[in-house]
This record gives structure tokens, sequence and C-alpha cells, in this order.
């Protein structure tokens, strides 16, 4: 297995990130961050362009075959029952 890990670049966002970092085939990165923000990165770390999901997300973003971005997140209801949203973002 791998000896050595070397940090490329790193990325900070105050209110943290949920869960792991999905890749596309051609590198780009996509990462949400706990305050409902995903974050779509070229593989040397540079933002390529973001979306607010105006809701704190769970676990990470999943990719689609067409390109599709599916993130999700845990809402509660006024009555406390939780809530599971899939939301679609097309770049």
């Amino acid at each position: 297995g791998p000896r050595s890990a070397t940090v490329l670049w790193t990325f900070i966002n105050e209110s943290g990130f949920s869960g792991g970092p999905a890749v596309s085939a051609d590198g780009t990165i996509h990462q949400l961050a706990n305050d409902g923000t995903l974050y779509v990165l070229n593989p040397a770390g540079d933002i390529l362009w973001t979306f607010s999901i105006g809701r704190r997300p769970v676990g990470a973003p999943a990719l689609g075959l067409n390109g599709e971005i599916f993130v999700a997140d845990d809402n509660f209801s006024k009555n406390q029952k939780s809530q599971f949203l899939l939301f679609e973002v097309l770049p």
C-alpha cells in the first residue's frame, strides 16, 4: 500500500462539511458544507460554482450518470417527524 500522502491543497468552510466528496470521472470535486452550500471544485481546488440548498445536508453528494448531482437533507417538520428530502442539482 501507500507509504506516504501529500496534501495537494486545502479548502475551508467555517460550518464544516457533510460527508466526504464525490469525484466525477473528469476529476471535478463535489462537496457539501454544513451550511447547505454545494461546492464544485476543479482538481486544483479552485471553486467552479456553488449552489445553496437552503438546508443542512446529510451525507455526501451522489453523482448521476448524466451529470446530475444529488444531495439530501434531514429536515424536521413542525411535529418533529423526520423528513428526508432529495434535491437534484443540474450543472
